[in-house]
Order: C-alpha cells, then structure tokens, then sequence
C-alpha cells in the first residue's frame, strides 16, 4: 500500500510538472529570437508574452468594427478609435469602461464622424480626431476635397475643425485624408494623409499650413530605377509627361514623445532600409540609417518569405522603441541606440497572435496591439527575463555599469546567446577594476571583462581592458624595474670610472686560471 501511494503521489506529481510546462509554452505561441553581432539568428527567451485579451465585449460595448486606432494619455486612459461604428471609446487602464462617444456636436448641430480612424489627446484634454471621410449632409456623398482633423471635448463637444490647408503644394485634385494625428507641445499639428506622400502635413492652431515634417527621400527600387532610364532613353517628352513620376514613400503611422521628437514607420515593401525613424523638432532622423526588422529573409507563419511591413510604432519612457509588422505580427523592440533586443509575437488564431494588426500602444510596463479583424485588443507583458534585460539595457545607457551587473548577469543566466549581456557584464567588471584598491583583484576583473568582451565581440571595449591589464603589471613590477635600471647604471658608472683596472683584473684572472690550467695539463 505504501509503494503504491508513493506511486500515485509521483503520478500527480510529474502531471502538474507537465501541465505547469504545457501552460507555460502555451502561453507564448511564438517563436522568439535574436541576432548575433555576425548576424546569425539564435533562439531568445520571450521579453513580452501575452497576459489577457480585451473585446469590445469585455469592456462592456458592443463588439468592435474595423477599428483602426489605440491612445494612451497622461491620465493612463485609453482611447479606441472603433472606426466603422463611429465612436470613440474611453477606458481606464484597467479597461473599464469611462464614456462612449458616438455623439457629436459642432455649433450646435449634430456633426458626422463618419471614419474616426486615429485619436490623440493633449494633456488639457482636448481628443484631436482623424476623421478621414466626410460626408455631405446635402448629397450623402463623401466631400471631394476629402476629410479633416476634429476638435473636441471628451463629452463630443467639436470645438475646432481643420480642413485640407491651403498650400500650392497640394493641387485641387489632392484630397486631405487623415488617417493618423498628433500634436506637440506647442501646439502644432501633424496629420498624415492618404494621398499625400510629401512627409507628414503640418499646421498651426489656426489651420496655417507649416510645411511637410520629415519629408521622405524618393525610394526606387532596381525594378523603379530600370524604368526610369526606360522612360529617358525611349520615350518623348509628350509621353512622359502622360506618365505618372516617382514620388516618395508614405509614413504609414507616427507616435509623438514627451520630448515632441515624432517616430514614423513606413509600410512600403520594397524599402529596405530605414523604415522606423526618430524625427527631432527640426525634422532629421536621429536614429541610425539601417534596415529595421529580420536581417535575414523575413518568414510568415506559413513559412513563406514576405516583405517587412510596420504598421504602427510606439517608445516608451525608457526610450524602447516598439515597432509592428503587419506581415508576420511581430513585435520588434529596439534601444536608443538603435539595436535590436527583443522580437515577439506571430500571426495566428492563439492568444498573443494576430490576424490583422493595425495599431500599438504602451501602457504601465505593458504593451497593446489592436487587430481589427479579430476585433480585440492584445495585453502582453513583460516576462522575468524581459524585466532584467530591460533594466540591464536602462542603467547601462546611464552609465551604471555597476548597478546593472546584476541584471545582466540574470540575462545572460537565461539567455546565454544575447551578446549585449556579455558586454554589459564587462563593462561593469571593467569599472569595478578600475575602482578597487586591490591589485590581485583589479586583475582578476580585467581578466573577466575581456574574457566577456571576447565573447561579446566587441572588440573596442576589450582592447581598452587588455591596456589597463598592462598597465596594472607594469606598475606591479615597477620598484622592480627601477631598481634594476639604477643598479645597471651605478655599475655603467663604475665601470666607466674603474675600466683600466677593472679589464687588467679580468685580464689578470684569466691569464692565472689558463696557467694553471695549462700546468695541469703538461
């Protein structure tokens, strides 16, 4: 009887081992990885996994329709443009329903938003609506001249509406279609716009129009480049001007951060370089000029190759970088140095995986994706192995190589293949060497950090611990080396001094021991 009530209790004992396994891999229904400084794909621990998933039901509206846009303001609110139900949705953090609003008011007359598809709200309060298509109450047809960027109150108040600027660079056959909007913290307005590929459409609080923000550079791929010497050498001028010409790329969306520096994505398939950016107030790209996403070939869930598309883009207060491919409904976390430290998420029917992803946002830690063809909003939030490596990456960027030994110390426990936790941990070996009164341990540390450098790649930090470990053996010889130098000096001198007598007896010596030698031998 005992034997088999062991039996049993090992049973039960190996089933909840198993179902806590098969609970914790179901819970990330995707495969994470990362890159090699060679460039190698290698497995990674997940940095985010899915925690929960929000419908319009969970909050306790009707079910979402082809919603295109998610905000967080400075309260934590959020707010879901439901686009083909017309409203915006107003929650807490913790999504619990604040307001509907399907209402609106301008001057006192009902207005239609017929296609809200961004929202932004200031600080103050004022929700800044993308309203793409405006429809005419006299014709019920959409305006020719397109759409236009709401004003309101958080009660559906409209206070201001701005319509397509007027600007000679926008001709009468260019419709103004926002589809996404943000404002800075003067007040300046930046909309983009179907229709518009100039950079992002600027204006002022009066409706003046400021200019195209960040203008893209004209994008030709070997196919576009083949053409246009095509078009030069072979048609006629008349023929080319029934032609229509190159044009830049689209942003396809934009997030504004606390310092007013604008992040664009771009989902153009045939860029391959420099599709996420970080616009300064003065429009330049302050991240580094890269091709964003997979290194390699980039590999959908039915595991065919398609192009790198982003979406949506998102930075949080520790300056992660979010970026959203609508392709393969993946997740690609960078620093502020532009490197690549974390890749999740997949396109599925599991939680966590997408059909059509549109939109993401961050809020508390945690980050959300909403996908308006499942009509839900993804909560995913950060794993033990994404808090240490986070943390890690934060307090190195500060400069706190020794606070964030530990942290690195844990990723590279748990991930033996990210190479930043290597040089992380080196970095703080290194300071730590550079701080201690103890030579045998200074050494002991520089040997360390180099051994980390060596297997980091990074070659710069490792030459700068290998000169400090000469530096530190030279010192330790030093007395030595001195004393040495003095003593062969004296002795220069004296023999300098006595160098007649001293050569007559050596001579002297010698010329005896071959006598006696000599003797011995007769």
């Amino acid at each position: 009887m005992k034997n088999m009530k062991k039996i049993v209790i090992s049973l039960i004992a190996v089933t909840l081992i198993l179902s806590c396994s098969i609970s914790v891999f179901a819970s990330v229904p995707y495969h994470s990885y990362n890159y090699s400084f060679e460039g190698t794909k290698s497995d990674s621990l997940a940095g985010y996994i899915p925690d929960k998933v929000v419908t319009g039901h969970d909050i306790g509206v009707s079910h979402f329709d082809n919603p295109r846009d998610i905000f967080v303001d400075t309260n934590k609110n959020i707010y879901i443009a439901d686009t083909d139900n017309k409203r915006i949705i107003i929650t807490d953090s913790n999504f619990n329903l604040i307001k509907i609003l399907d209402t609106f008011t301008f001057n006192g007359a009902p207005y239609d938003m017929h296609m809200p598809m961004g929202v932004f709200v200031t600080a103050g309060g004022e929700m800044y609506i993308a309203n793409r298509d405006v429809i005419e109450p006299e014709t019920g047809s959409a305006r020719p001249s397109g759409g236009e960027v709401v004003v309101c109150d958080l009660d559906g108040n409209v206070n201001r509406i701005y319509t397509k600027p007027e600007t000679p660079y926008l001709d009468e056959k260019r419709t103004f279609q926002p589809t996404k909007v943000v404002v800075d913290s003067q007040g300046v307005i930046y909309a983009l716009s179907d229709n518009i590929n100039e950079g992002i459409v600027s204006m002022d609080q009066t409706g003046k129009f400021l200019g195209f923000f960040g203008s893209e550079k004209v994008s030709m791929t070997a196919a576009q480049l083949a053409e246009y010497y095509w078009r030069k050498w072979f048609l006629n001028d008349e023929q080319l001007s029934k032609l229509v010409s190159f044009q830049p790329t689209e942003y396809s969306n934009m997030y504004i951060d606390a310092k007013d520096f604008i992040y664009t994505s771009n989902a153009y398939e045939e860029l391959s370089n420099n599709q996420i950016k970080r616009l300064n107030p003065n429009g330049a790209n302050v991240l580094e000029e890269k091709k964003y996403g997979d290194l390699k070939e980039t590999i959908n869930a039915d595991d065919e190759v398609v192009n790198q598309s982003f979406v949506d883009i998102t930075a949080d207060t520790d300056g992660f970088i979010f970026c959203l491919d609508k392709n393969v409904g993946r997740i690609y976390v960078y620093n502020q140095d532009s490197q690549l430290v974390m890749i999740f998420g997949d396109m599925g029917t599991k939680i966590g995986t997408f059909k059509n992803p549109v939109a993401i946002e961050n809020i508390n830690g945690n980050i959300l994706v909403l996908d308006n063809e499942k009509e839900n909003i993804t909560v995913f939030k950060s794993s033990a192995y994404g808090d240490s490596l986070r943390n890690g990456i934060v307090k190195y960027q500060k400069g706190l190589y020794q606070e964030a030994l530990e942290p690195w110390q844990q990723v590279r426990d748990m991930n033996a293949n990210f190479e930043d936790a290597y040089t992380g941990i080196g970095k703080a070996e290194m300071l730590l060497a550079s701080t201690t009164k103890d030579n045998e341990e200074s050494k002991r540390l520089y040997n360390s950090s180099m051994k980390n450098f060596k297997l980091a790649n990074d070659r710069t930090n490792y030459s700068v611990s290998k000169k400090e470990m000469r530096t530190i053996t030279l010192r330790d010889y030093f007395t030595l080396i001195v004393v040495a130098i003095i003593a062969l000096f004296i002795l220069l001198k004296v023999y300098g001094v006595y160098k007649a007598k001293i050569n007559n007896a050596f001579v002297g010596f010698f010329t005896k021991i071959f006598a006696k030698f000599k003797k011995e031998g007769k």
